[in-house]
């Protein structure tokens, strides 16, 4: 497991019930992978381990989901990678925004190509099922376990550069 080179006290694997950070604080880690401390929005059931997520412009997250139901274009995406546990409404934890990282992601995706969301909650895949998804630029599979995502959704290693979110006409 990665740790925080700042801010001071700064645990990926710890949910808070109570603010510890102000809400936006960024960090550092010692691969190099950069954090962001948000809440959980209210609203949300949960935000799995290993599942991705958008964080708000008011610093709280949810988890991704196909772009018909959730406005996208305003939101960063991110991923739960640090607290090994699903987050759940108003809690406070540490989501990873850049860096390598393992995440779910949907049965027989390839290697280097633009992951969207998907109506299945934190999961990303390399295919559009519905037309409504998001692309989701800067966040690629690195690595292929063929065996663990042939049948099912599985973490696997990717990578997050500069992640955003874009609108389906900006790909032509």
């Amino acid at each position: 497991m990665v740790t925080a080179v700042t801010p001071v006290g700064a645990d990926y694997t710890s949910v808070d019930s109570s603010l510890k950070f102000a809400l936006g604080t960024k960090s550092r880690a010692t691969d190099g992978s950069i954090w962001t401390y948000v809440q959980v929005a209210s609203t949300v059931t949960g935000i799995e381990a290993k599942r991705s997520a958008f964080i708000s412009k008011d610093w709280t997250a949810i988890p991704t989901v196909g772009g018909a139901t959730v406005r996208g274009l305003d939101k960063v995406p991110a991923v739960n990678a640090g607290s090994g546990v699903t987050l759940t409404a108003s809690q406070y934890a540490w989501l990873q925004t850049e860096g390598p990282v393992s995440m779910v992601v949907a049965q027989d995706c390839a290697q280097g190509v633009t992951l969207y969301t998907t109506n299945t909650s934190g999961v990303l895949d390399d295919a559009i099922a519905t037309g409504s998804q998001y692309p989701v630029r800067g966040v690629v599979v690195a690595s292929v376990n063929a065996s663990a995502v042939a049948s099912a959704a599985a973490a696997v290693d990717c990578n997050m550069v500069n992640p955003l979110i874009g609108p389906m006409a900006s790909l032509v």
